[in-house]
């Protein structure tokens, strides 16, 4: 079954307003989708046949063979494109900051712009820790698509519609009930105040998906150190 898998790449440790556009070169390789649920979804050059893959949270391993500012590791995050790949399949890859991305690699696609980024990025830091079991974390992916590829002017973000006069601008996605009804309720919340998660970077390739990954390994290893120097702290003040 081909698989669709577009994502955003997440640093707890930048901003991105003090990022270049193109952040080194990277090797991605995609190691599964969990959890994830299976949708249909329509839009851009799948807007007639529509595509059936895993949507939710991808694993991927990265590695820099640039100074990207991504430390090594795996990470976890969602597409933002719609091209498919296969679990182990490596390639090579850049980091761009969110608006610069995703990256075309179909005809008439263009970068999200700085718009939609900021709703990803409100979406991010009102419901990511949210997108937890195989239903949410649809959800969650169906959102990020939705802000993605609804460029109708007539259409509202809603998962479950699409302009049906201009297709190919439009999305929707076709699959359980739940999904649907959660992703349009947190789309809904978008308001434009936050809270906002401003540290999410795009991992890009013109060939395959794109992604939006969280949480960077180095913040990991810095959250573990600081909660062993409060543990230490504790016992010292016993």
């Amino acid at each position: 079954m081909k698989k669709v898998i577009i994502m955003l790449a997440a640093m707890v440790l930048f901003t991105a307003p003090a990022l270049a556009d193109y952040l080194g070169d990277l090797k991605a390789t995609e190691v599964t989708a969990s959890p994830a649920s299976i949708l249909t979804i329509y839009g851009g050059q799948y807007a007639n046949s529509g595509i059936q893959g895993y949507a939710g949270v991808y694993v991927i391993d990265v590695a820099s063979s640039g100074v990207s500012g991504l430390p090594d590791g795996r990470y976890y995050g969602f597409c933002i494109e719609m091209v498919t790949s296969q679990p182990g399949e490596q390639y090579d890859a850049s980091g761009f900051t969110l608006g610069a991305a995703p990256i075309p690699a179909w005809e008439n696609a263009a970068p999200m712009g700085e718009a939609r980024a900021n709703k990803i990025r409100e979406l991010w830091g009102r419901h990511r820790d949210n997108a937890t079991d195989a239903i949410s974390a649809a959800a969650f992916q169906a959102a990020v698509w939705e802000i993605v590829y609804e460029r109708s002017s007539t259409q509202a973000l809603d998962v479950a519609s699409r302009d049906e006069g201009d297709m190919f601008n439009s999305f929707k996605v076709v699959g359980d009930n739940d999904i649907i009804v959660l992703a349009n309720k947190w789309l809904g919340e978008l308001t434009g105040t936050g809270p906002m998660n401003n540290g999410l970077l795009a991992i890009v390739s013109g060939k395959v998906q794109d992604y939006v990954v969280v949480p960077a390994p180095a913040a990991i290893a810095l959250g573990a150190i600081g909660l062993s120097l409060v543990g230490w702290l504790r016992k010292r003040i016993a």
